[in-house]
């Protein structure tokens, strides 16, 4: 006789059994002594691998530590590879080879201290005047090649700095480079000019506020701010000028 039983959604058939083969016990029961079943499988299949593993009598095949020796000829060989191992920059004496020796020259950000933030400007200015930064040709021409592939790079403007190439105009008129300012640059340079050019900065809109996009532009230098990022408040430019007049302390103007 078939037994009507509500079957779950997801059981589409059940097939016929006799009473006495059906396992009436709980599910709970059921998953106990299967989870025991396997847990006395796995016991009995790690004692047999330990005894296999005993009777086998494996040989340890440890890897001896290098000697002193050994790693000079490892290093050794590593130096003689056409692409530099970049462990070698970590081991003495190949260490040195992997600095530039532009890297030696003296730059003008090594003479920074921050007791000259206290001086007044004349106090500065003789300051200055003491230090001797001797660069030569040869010094330039490595500080060159070192670094022309790396103008994205901190050591660029670090080797660069104080040593003009190009020289940048921040024209609010975007003025045609005139015969007199090509020789002002040449003057104040030298033979290391290599061109004077316009950059893309905010333009005034009158003919009268030349004077103070130019110390806006100053401002941004001195405060470390890139003049070509920036967009001053036109309409707040001239008072805030008076007020760094008055209080006698320049700071950056306006921006929108």
């Amino acid at each position: 006789m078939k037994c009507q039983w509500i079957l779950p959604p997801f059981v589409k058939d059940v097939e016929y059994a006799r009473v006495r083969d059906i396992n009436f016990k709980y599910a709970k029961k059921l998953k106990s002594e299967l989870d025991e079943n396997i847990e006395n499988l796995m016991n009995d299949d790690c004692e047999e691998f330990y005894e296999e593993k005993k009777k086998s009598k494996i040989k340890d095949k440890s890897v001896p530590v290098p000697t002193q020796g050994d790693m000079d000829a490892l290093f050794s060989e590593l130096s003689e590879c056409k692409i530099k191992p970049v462990v070698l920059s970590l081991v003495q004496p190949y260490a040195e080879s992997y600095v530039k020796s532009s890297r030696h020259i003296t730059t003008v950000t090594d003479f920074f201290d921050k007791k000259y933030l206290e001086l007044s400007y004349p106090e500065l200015l003789k300051v200055c005047m003491s230090i001797k930064l001797d660069i030569t040709k040869e010094n330039i021409d490595q500080v060159e090649r070192d670094t022309i592939k790396q103008a994205k790079g901190i050591n660029f403007f670090k080797h660069r700095a104080g040593r003009i190439g190009y020289v940048i105009v921040l024209d609010s008129m975007m003025s045609p480079i005139s015969q007199e300012l090509q020789e002002l640059a040449e003057n104040l340079v030298g033979g290391n000019l290599k061109g004077v050019r316009n950059v893309n900065v905010q333009q005034q809109q009158n003919g009268s506020d030349c004077g103070v996009f130019s110390i806006a532009f100053a401002t941004c230098l001195v405060y470390g701010q890139n003049p070509l990022t920036v967009t001053f408040n036109i309409s707040k430019m001239r008072s805030h000028l008076i007020r760094c007049l008055q209080s006698g302390i320049m700071d950056l103007f306006p921006t929108i």
